[in-house]
């Protein structure tokens, strides 16, 4: 039994590594995507391509956010027990499912393209909302083959076509957008041939999947199985039974994003007068901070991924010291890596803006002073994530949903008024999104402290890296600010201070790290290659 415990667990960490990899590829990807995007559309038809997006990922997340693990639970209980039949009638009745409703929003994308743009404040974007509708179909039933895929603990599937989208995405979108304007045929043509990338990766990412499953049949299928599986109106009865907590968790942020669009746009138009266009335009600024805002969070999900399933595994042991351990564990990597981004971020927020967006004046000049604001904001996504994960891990799933409601009301609420305050507009977004993540972030700690019998000490784990982002972030501006003095300011000269600082940074915050004891041994095991980084640092 303790062998077959170990091999589990080695290939959970094999899967988590895959899955890790394959995320921070198409973050990165997305993120090359996204900037030079705003560089050939400009902040207008960025805005109307941050409108579209939206809304399909609202949709997505409906769609497929509980359902593919829901599934990939329901075959990793059935495999594990033998029953090969009840795992392909599982399959088949998620799939059924996952594509109606993919098909179901799929036309009201086509049929509401125009009602949406108009309701979210931003009628231009209905060609880009159009372009995108037909991409909901697929990715539902990508999602099933996923679900099926992890439930066999098999995570290359889902990693591969999660790069292929991103590599659609990065190559038709931008080719299609630079070959709109090219052809003069205006930014909102543009913004529409950019979101086309993302359908045409959406298409090719299930044809490998579907492919893929068909040339992998033998291995997964038992046409020997004699097992009787049960009845379809029980399997979807559960299988709806796990999925709508995990969905309805999913949601709340997606959600609350969508109406949070909906009113910073019609604010700005209704309190000042701005015209869509310029209205669009400071939108479409506010989602280029964004982008640098959401790549730390990158680094956060394989932690959650890698940490928190050790956590659930001694909390069923009763082994509450460990689980302890492992949720400090988790907190003070989300500190270690989430604290030197946000004073790097801030620090830097006006080079770093300079040096990508060189070529939208207006993004640079409106876009810093958001990403400053944004900066913050990261420390408090990355703890929510990791709290939502622990408190999840001991079994208090009702506490995150009401947690992110909380913290998006208060979003919803706080934009709401901030927009309309003349000496703020738009910079109320970014206050009502850290305002959001705080308030989250303090109920789930509160929560834990609470609910949780030996709870990790959380101002404990922040206090080390926090002196540790200070030097850093200090050091950082130094640098970059002696290059600039000495070399004085053009676009090269920036480029260079921020590549310049940006190194001395690492330098200075591994440095330091180690110094003041911030990161331990136990810290990076977890995580790919832990020992042998654990060996460089010389950690104990």
């Amino acid at each position: 039994m303790a062998k077959h415990n170990k091999a589990q667990k080695q290939s959970f960490i094999h899967g988590a590594a895959v899955l890790a990899a394959a995320v921070i590829i198409t973050k990165v990807i997305g993120a090359v995507f996204k900037i030079p995007l705003v560089n050939i559309i400009g902040n207008v038809g960025y805005g109307q391509f941050t409108v579209a997006y939206n809304i399909y990922s609202l949709l997505i997340t409906i769609s497929t956010g509980g359902l593919p693990v829901a599934l990939s639970k329901m075959i990793a209980e059935a495999e594990s027990l033998g029953r090969r039949n009840q795992v392909k009638k599982i399959a088949r009745i998620a799939t059924t499912t996952l594509t109606v409703l993919g098909l179901i929003f799929t036309l009201f994308m086509l049929i509401c393209c125009k009602w949406l743009a108009d309701k979210m404040g931003n009628f231009a974007a209905w060609h880009a909302i159009l372009a995108l509708a037909p991409s909901v179909l697929f990715v539902c039933l990508m999602s099933s083959y996923r679900g099926y895929f992890q439930g066999h603990s098999n995570m290359t599937p889902t990693a591969v076509s999660q790069v292929i989208e991103a590599l659609c995405k990065l190559c038709v979108g931008l080719g299609l957008a630079w070959l709109a304007l090219q052809w003069d045929k205006g930014v909102e043509i543009a913004a529409a041939g950019a979101i086309v990338g993302v359908t045409v990766g959406s298409v090719l990412g299930a044809l490998y999947i579907v492919i893929y499953r068909r040339r992998h049949r033998n291995d997964y299928d038992d046409r020997a199985a004699t097992d009787v599986p049960d009845e379809s109106v029980v399997i979807f009865k559960r299988f709806m039974k796990l999925a709508i907590p995990i969905t309805l968790s999913s949601s709340i942020m997606s959600i609350v994003s969508l109406i949070d669009n909906a009113i910073v746009l019609n604010r700005l138009q209704n309190v000042f007068g701005y015209t869509e266009e310029y209205a669009s335009g400071l939108f479409g600024n506010y989602g280029s901070a964004q982008t640098l805002f959401n790549l730390p969070v990158t680094l956060i999900t394989p932690i959650t991924a890698s940490v928190v399933p050790n956590i659930s595994e001694n909390v069923a042991r009763g082994n509450h010291l460990q689980a302890r351990k492992l949720s400090e564990t988790g907190l003070r990597l989300a500190a270690l890596i989430s604290l030197p981004c946000a004073f790097g971020l801030f620090v830097l927020a006006h080079p770093i803006m300079d040096l990508l967006y060189h070529s939208q004046a207006e993004v640079v000049s409106v876009g810093w002073p958001l990403l400053r604001i944004l900066a913050p904001a990261v420390i408090a996504n990355s703890v929510l994530l990791v709290t939502n994960s622990i408190l999840q891990s001991y079994g208090f799933v009702k506490i995150p949903i009401i947690s992110m409601i909380c913290g998006g009301v208060v979003k919803i609420i706080a934009n709401y008024v901030l927009v309309a305050v003349p000496s703020l507009g738009i910079k109320g977004a970014p206050i009502g999104t850290l305002a959001c993540f705080v308030v989250i972030a303090v109920i789930n700690i509160v929560a834990i402290k609470i609910k949780i019998p030996e709870s990790p000490s959380i101002p404990g784990t922040f206090v080390r890296p926090l002196i540790s982002s200070v030097v850093m972030g200090a050091g950082a501006w130094g640098v970059y600010t002696v290059i600039i003095r000495l070399m004085g300011y053009n676009g090269l000269n920036n480029a260079l201070g921020v590549l310049v600082g940006i190194v001395a940074a690492v330098i200075i915050y591994v440095v330091m790290v180690v110094i003041t004891g911030a990161i331990r041994k136990e810290d990076v095991i977890y995580v790919p290659k832990g020992e042998k980084i654990a060996k460089i640092l010389h950690l104990r």
